[in-house]
């Protein structure tokens, strides 16, 4: 889908659906560093409010923790279904495009903000974050992104139409995988193999869509169900971690008035 003569481009807002096995809510600022000595590749779902024709992903990353490679898809499910994380395990995604970065790239000293073309539509956008270049002066491995602007903007109820094929409920899945394209996301769209998670012994191998035909949808549900139950255990640990201290600190508080008023 070319950019329609015309419309003009807005930046679309976005929502965080998966960030690995950390709570989602710590991405909605539009930062974000990754735990120290994280596992790569680290999976990121952005979720849309409705679906865009996405021109481009306008990616800033850290300056201090940069990441090697990073590869975005764009995913297109049932307009008609809500936009959470549960659906986006149904939406079938373009061929990756890939962005290299390192410290060379700096440019008096910063880095540049990189883009990358989609020219497609969907409202799920799939970010494949992998670990910071051997041998940098990273002794944590972090990588970071200060910032993703995505433009684009919304399609009409009848254009959203004409992305579906008459007939069927949900969007027509390809025989075969298509190969990964390092120019844009105009591409046949495949369904989501695999994600990277380390609790089940899987690696993207192959990257982030992988040429297994055999791995289905089914996989992938249980990966993305898992990580985002590892992301509730997380946030209520620290929600626990939080209401001990608070008791603790009230009954420390008691303890001190009572030997005072003795």
């Amino acid at each position: 889908m070319s950019k329609q003569k015309g419309r003009g481009l807005e930046e679309i807002s976005w929502k965080c659906l998966v960030l690995g096995a950390r709570p989602p809510q710590e991405f909605d600022g539009g930062r974000w560093i990754s735990p120290a000595r994280s596992e790569y590749p680290i999976d990121i779902v952005l979720g849309l409010e409705k679906i865009c024709n996405i021109y481009k992903v306008v990616i800033q990353v850290n300056e201090e923790f940069i990441p090697s490679k990073i590869e975005l898809a764009l995913g297109l499910a049932d307009n008609k279904l809500e936009t959470n994380y549960k659906n986006a395990r149904k939406a079938e995604f373009s061929d990756p495009v890939h962005m290299e970065f390192s410290a060379e790239q700096r440019i008096a000293g910063r880095m540049e903000a990189k883009n990358a073309f989609m020219d497609s539509a969907g409202q799920y956008l799939w970010i494949l974050v992998y670990g910071p270049h051997d041998g940098t002066d990273n002794p944590h491995r972090k990588v970071g992104i200060d910032s993703i602007t995505i433009l684009g903007y919304a399609l009409k109820d009848d254009e959203i139409a004409d992305l579906i094929p008459k007939g069927n409920k949900s969007i027509e899945k390809p025989s075969t995988p298509s190969r990964a394209n390092t120019g844009s996301a105009h591409a046949k769209r495949q369904p989501v193999t695999r994600y990277s998670y380390n609790g089940d012994g899987m690696q993207t191998g192959n990257g982030m869509l992988a040429g297994d035909p055999l791995t289905t949808v089914r996989l992938v549900k249980k990966i993305l169900g898992d990580k985002m139950e590892k992301a509730k255990e997380v946030r209520c640990l620290q929600c626990s971690t939080a209401c001990k201290a608070a008791c603790l600190k009230g009954i420390i508080g008691r303890l001190s008035g009572d030997a005072y008023h003795k």
